[in-house]
């Protein structure tokens, strides 16, 4: 997104609490993000939840590309057109809710209860909070799991002794429906609101 210049908040907001949008380009936010590195600031730079005619833009002009890709993966949302995309272009993945989304909220699931997880995670013992980041692995998404429980923590980190075969692979595969959790409803009105209809991947 763009927002508001000139706004001491981190989110900038109208009087009637809502989001200001701004109007620079996402080109000249990113040139931005250049000089950051430039200047040493940071050692890497790169994007999150941007869609693929996004991603175009930003090769197109920029000097210095985005390494990462943050965006919602997991075995219900596989991104396989859009991680064949930023492979293309040597830009890597990170999944934020890998294994779902557990509050109140109407979008909210878990797929720990899937039963075809339930099924694979029997066969090797392994949590079905495991067995989705290791799917992630396997696919080379680097994935951050939230937990506030320090036994879960230990076990997101359990998945480096064990590999899916094959078809078990494909069983995760098969899940994806393309069902998004994060739709980032305040900021639907953007002019660059990632996931419109019609929009590219």
């Amino acid at each position: 997104m763009v927002f508001a210049d000139k706004d001491e908040r981190s989110l900038p907001l109208d009087e009637s609490g809502n989001l200001r949008h701004g109007t620079r380009p996402l080109t000249e936010v990113y040139a931005e993000l250049e000089q950051v590195q430039k200047l040493g600031i940071s050692k890497s730079i790169g994007v999150s939840n941007f869609n693929s005619l996004q991603l175009k833009e930003v090769l197109n002009s920029c000097t210095i590309r985005p390494v990462m890709m943050q965006l919602e993966c997991h075995p219900c949302l596989a991104q396989k057109k859009l991680q064949k995309f930023c492979s293309d272009h040597g830009i890597a993945l990170t999944a934020f809710a890998p294994i779902g989304r557990g509050n109140n909220t109407a979008l909210a699931f878990n797929m720990l209860d899937d039963p075809v997880i339930k099924e694979v995670s029997a066969k090797y013992k392994k949590t079905p909070a495991q067995i989705s980041l290791r799917y992630l692995l396997q696919r080379g998404i680097s994935a951050i799991p939230k937990t506030v429980s320090l036994t879960r923590l230990e076990e997101n980190f359990d998945v480096f002794d064990f590999e899916l075969e094959s078809g078990d692979m494909d069983k995760l595969l098969n899940l994806d429906c393309n069902r998004r959790l994060v739709w980032w409803p305040d900021t639907k009105s953007s002019p660059y609101y990632p996931f419109k209809n019609g929009v590219e991947f």
